[in-house]
C-alpha cells in the first residue's frame, strides 16, 4: 500500500551468506596492554575490533601515545608508536597505517568479516642510563569512524596507562 504521500519506506536486512538477517556494525575498538614493563624490554598493547563488517567497509581509530612523568616527551614514543604499529601491519591488505596522522584503518574484503581478534604491537621501551625511579606513559584510541555511516566507537578498553620500572633502581 502507498501512503498517501506516494512513497514507500523498506527496511533492508543484512545477511550473512542467506543467513539470519544481521547488522554491520558498530565498530567498536579496544586496546589492552601491560600495567608495568621494565626498561629495555618490549610492551605489547594488542588491538581489537569487533562488528561485523560489509565488503569494502572501513572503520579507523587514531593511536596516540602520551608521556604521563618520563623524562622523554610524548613525541619520543609517538614516533616509536608509528614504527611498531607500522612493522604490524605490514603485508596485511585489511590494514592500513597513516604515521602522519596516527591513524590505523582497517578494511573488511569480504561481506560478514567480524573485524580483527587483535593487532599486537611490540612498543620498544629505550633502556637509558638515568637513576630515575618509575615513569608513566599512555597509549590511547580516539576519533573513531565508519565509512559505513552504522557508526564506531571506542570500548570502554580505550587506553592504557603503562608503567616503565627502571631498572637502574629508584631514586
Amino acid at each position: 500500500v502507498v501512503g498517501s504521500a506516494g512513497s514507500v519506506m523498506t527496511t533492508i536486512l543484512d545477511t550473512v551468506d542467506g543467513m539470519m538477517p544481521t547488522l554491520d556494525g558498530p565498530a567498536v575498538w579496544g586496546i589492552s596492554g601491560p600495567a608495568s614493563v621494565n626498561e629495555g624490554a618490549t610492551a605489547s598493547y594488542t588491538i581489537t575490533l569487533s562488528g561485523v563488517f560489509g565488503a569494502g567497509e572501513s572503520v579507523s581509530v587514531v593511536l596516540a601515545v602520551e608521556a604521563l612523568s618520563t623524562t622523554a616527551s610524548g613525541a619520543d614514543f609517538a614516533t616509536t608508536l608509528a614504527a611498531a604499529v607500522g612493522a604490524a601491519v605490514m603485508g596485511n591488505v585489511r590494514y592500513a597505517y597513516d604515521a602522519a596522522t596516527m591513524t590505523l584503518t582497517y578494511t573488511a574484503v569480504a561481506d560478514g568479516e567480524s573485524g580483527m581478534g587483535g593487532l599486537v604491537i611490540g612498543l620498544g621501551i629505550f633502556n637509558d642510563a638515568f637513576v630515575e625511579g618509575a615513569e608513566t606513559l599512555t597509549v590511547a584510541l580516539s576519533a573513531p569512524a565508519s565509512t559505513s555511516g552504522v557508526g564506531a566507537v571506542v570500548g570502554s578498553a580505550g587506553f592504557v596507562t603503562t608503567t616503565i620500572v627502571d631498572t637502574m633502581g629508584a631514586v
